[in-house]
Order: C-alpha cells, then structure tokens, then sequence
C-alpha cells in the first residue's frame, strides 16, 4: 500500500485534534464551523490546510484512515510526533541525542505506524534489548 504524503504542519495538525479526542470521523467532516472550533484547540495552527487536503477527497480519506508518510521530517519534528502520535516524552520514554533517538520502545503494531510516517531521511535501528534508534539517514 502507497501512503498519501503530508506534510510535517499537516500531521501536526490531524494529531494534535486527534489528541483532543477528534475521531476520524469529526476529522473526515472538515468544514468551515469544524474549522472554527478547532482553532479553539491550537490558535497558532491554521486549520483550513485540513479543508486543503480534503478536496482529493479519496487521498484525504486514505490519510484520516490508513495513515500516512511524511514528506520530509526534521529532528524537531520527530520529537514532536513521538509525543503526540505515541505520547513519547524525551528522557522518559526515549534517549535523545543530537541527531538521533536512542532506547525507544514501542509495541510492534505501533511501530508499524511509526515506520509509515517516517520520510526517507530516517532509518530505524533495532537493538538486542528491544529498544529502536532512529537515525539521520543524510551523511
């Protein structure tokens, strides 16, 4: 299966809603009052990008429901979607380090879904204690 590519605002966007207890479905329903009540949740996010990628209405669909990749993720970025994807904390549920994140555990399910999202610049790691790294794959 081909994953739809979003960008990193985008993914930011549908998981902090679904963060707050959006489903899928409230997500499939984006139109102009979904939207106002959104911006309730984060101000600084414009929510209309949702509206954007709804006009391919199979693609949003395919997004919302089988997950997707994406386009280019930052070190910042990985973080963040470590917490509010799979409510990782650095420190805590990870290491992180400069350019990596080390002693990472997830359930296998989840890391299937974490696999997906990465963009090509990441590379998962396994350890023998049955922790992940993720590491910059750009030398």
């Amino acid at each position: 299966m081909t994953l739809e590519k979003i960008s990193l605002m985008e993914a930011y966007i549908i998981e902090t809603l679904r963060s707050t207890g959006v489903t899928n479905e409230e997500l499939l329903r984006v139109n102009d009052t979904s939207i106002q009540t959104w911006s309730k949740v984060h101000e600084n996010f414009d929510f209309t990008l949702l509206q954007s990628l709804a006009k391919n209405e199979a693609a949003y669909e395919s997004i919302i429901k089988e997950g997707y990749k994406i386009k280019f993720l930052t070190f910042n970025g990985l973080v963040n979607m470590l917490r509010l994807k799979f409510d990782k904390i650095p420190e805590k549920d990870f290491e992180k380090h400069e350019d990596s994140i080390g002693r990472l555990l997830v359930e296998k399910n989840r890391r299937i879904e974490l696999e997906q999202i990465l963009s090509p610049n990441w590379t998962i790691v396994s350890a023998d204690d049955g922790t992940i790294s993720i590491q910059s794959s750009v030398q």
